[in-house]
């Protein structure tokens, strides 16, 4: 690099400006290593035996869904989400908050029944919608209210809860689909 120079700067001048800039570097890089910390970051908790159980898979036909799954990982904690990502064919957009229902548990996954709103507080889970997915986010008490791993968690969408009046429409092209 040196021999590259063509200005008239004394040598040292230029290994001074070159050591600076090296260490004004290395800061920025160790900045930004340490905020790496304080990053929040997403992991997907493992599940095991999903199913989605459906009332009627005809065509355009309005239906429930009673999706199933177990937790197999360590214990749900606030600010955690269960999200439900439906194709893009199946139409959820009349579903509200008291469509569904959110049961856990150790044998049938129905023992424990969470209360749902519009969003989380303690012993509250929050419900909410965007696009095609159904966001479940813990309680902020999630000690009391969460969900431990190796329970059975159902959710259902639809007239299949105790207060729910709208359903999922099925797409009006029967093939298989794969809820997310």
């Amino acid at each position: 690099w040196y021999s590259l120079c063509a200005d008239d700067q004394p040598r040292h001048f230029r290994i001074k400006t070159v050591m600076k800039l090296r260490l004004l570097l290395l800061g920025v890089l160790a900045l930004g290593v340490s905020l790496l910390g304080i990053v929040k970051t997403t992991e997907a908790a493992a599940l095991t035996s999903l199913q989605d159980h459906l009332s009627r898979t005809a065509a355009s036909a309005a239906a429930d869904h009673e999706i199933r799954f177990t937790v197999t990982t360590a214990h749900l904690t606030p600010g955690q989400t269960i999200q439900v990502t439906f194709p893009a064919l199946f139409d959820i957009s009349t579903l509200t908050v008291s469509d569904l229902a959110l049961t856990q548990g150790v044998t049938t996954g129905y023992e424990n029944t969470a209360t749902l709103a519009a969003s989380s507080a303690a012993n509250v889970w929050g419900a909410s919608f965007s696009g095609q997915t159904i966001t479940l986010e813990v309680p902020t008490d999630a000690g009391a209210t969460g969900i431990p791993a190796g329970r059975l968690v159902v959710l259902r969408i639809g007239r299949n809860t105790l207060s729910g009046t709208n359903q999922v429409t099925n797409p009006l092209v029967p093939a298989l689909y794969r809820v997310q």
